[in-house]
């Protein structure tokens, strides 16, 4: 009787199965590299990236909005989202991550213009991860770079 007990427990476990792992992303902000093809305030410098379980979609171009510092929780998604890797852009700023960005980029580049009113000097180039809902993708860190404007 013990045995059929054991051998039924048994069947029972394999017949259920075990649950899978859920797969668990962390979006990455891997690099960013800039390449001025000009360094002086109203030239185009190219911004590259590369991202890891994160997918880049959206429109690019250049950002107007008003609060970029949304909240990062986001109630609205389905549950199947969480077997996808999360999408969404990359936000580009110039020196702050408290004013617009220069850039919203959906692809792996693109261009930014450096601010007519740039001072000569070093400045900060900061990368952030944003989702689809321009909501801060929680855990994900910033990439800085240093750039510096030179005299016209």
């Amino acid at each position: 009787m013990r045995s059929i007990v054991f051998l039924t427990s048994a069947l029972l476990l394999v017949a259920c199965g075990t649950e899978e792992e859920p797969t668990v992303y962390e979006p990455t902000l891997v690099s960013l590299t800039v390449d001025p093809a000009s360094d002086v305030a109203g030239a185009e410098v190219m911004v590259m990236v590369e991202v890891a379980d994160f997918t880049l979609s959206g429109e690019s171009g250049h950002d107007d909005h008003d609060d970029m510092d949304m909240d990062s929780e986001d109630d609205d998604h389905d549950e199947d989202d969480a077997h996808e890797a999360p999408e969404g852009h990359v936000h580009i700023y110039w020196n702050s991550v408290e004013t617009n960005p220069l850039l919203m980029l959906t692809e792996s580049m693109g261009t930014i213009i450096i601010p007519e009113d740039a001072e000569v000097g070093v400045h900060t180039i900061i990368g952030r991860l944003q989702d689809e809902d321009h909501k801060i993708i929680e855990g994900a860190d910033t990439l800085e770079v240093d750039f510096e404007v030179l005299a016209p």
